[in-house]
């Protein structure tokens, strides 16, 4: 009994998808901190508008309290999201994508990336 092995293609390798490199990682920790002072500014203003409201009008302090918590944790997956480029890693010339195809990433793709 005789079988037929025929051609197999090859693994697929892991790794980023054919014309996509992974950005090095000075970039990267560039782009990160470009990120972060953008963030701590938008804090800083959310910050003073909290104290201020609190001054005028303390139920609506509530309002910059709130976008102090939700800004950070949504900052960078609507950027993944909508242009696949945060403000620092469009400065930095990085852009995520899927690691298969080269697509742009889902809402939960950015999420996941987020909490990893």
């Amino acid at each position: 009994m005789t079988t037929s092995s025929g051609w197999q293609a090859p693994d697929p390798e892991p790794g980023p998808a054919p014309g996509v490199a992974f950005a090095g990682a000075g970039a990267r920790l560039v782009a990160y901190i470009i990120d972060i002072v953008v963030t701590f500014v938008v804090i800083i203003v959310l910050v003073i508008v909290a104290g201020l409201s609190v001054v005028a009008f303390p139920p609506l302090a509530i309002v910059p309290i709130l976008a102090i918590v939700v800004i950070p944790l949504v900052y960078f997956p609507y950027f993944w999201v909508h242009s696949g480029q945060t403000p620092g890693m469009s400065a930095m010339g990085i852009k995520v994508v899927r690691d298969s195809d080269g697509g742009p990433v889902s809402v939960g793709q950015a999420i996941l990336r987020l909490l990893g």
